[in-house]
């Protein structure tokens, strides 16, 4: 099982972006094969989006585009197993890193990232 990293979501979104095309390569495969997203990249790609001034106009527009590739199915939920694993793993890289490193943790799968901060908190990454 590879989960991905918020980086692979915000790449696919920007044509331009030095990873768009790889990261385009993985959010296809998350409709055919064993790929997931953890719920806490949902989260994290929207507050980037908020944070860097996106409209709720173009929030919307980015969330419904993933849709076409992640479908709920392929979504990892949060939840207080997930949490309570990423307390111990947050101050090697952020709380956002944590919960996705937890929910790979508690999955057995990799992360799909270019973040080496995921190898410290044991576990493994692809790209």
């Amino acid at each position: 099982m590879r989960i991905l990293d918020t980086m692979v979501l915000i790449a696919s979104l920007d044509s331009e972006h030095a990873f768009h095309k790889r990261a385009m390569h993985h959010l296809r495969l998350a409709s055919s094969e064993n790929v997931y997203v953890p719920s806490a990249a949902v989260l994290e790609m929207d507050l980037e989006l908020k944070s860097h001034g996106f409209s709720s106009e173009e929030r919307r527009e980015a969330s419904t585009s993933l849709l076409g590739y992640v479908g709920a199915e392929k979504i990892l939920p949060l939840s207080f197993e997930v949490l309570a694993e990423a307390t111990a793993l947050e101050s090697v890289s952020g709380y956002f890193d944590a919960l996705i490193a937890s929910t790979a943790r508690l999955n057995g799968a990799s992360v799909v990232s270019k973040d080496t901060a995921f190898t410290e908190m044991g576990v493994k990454i692809e790209w």
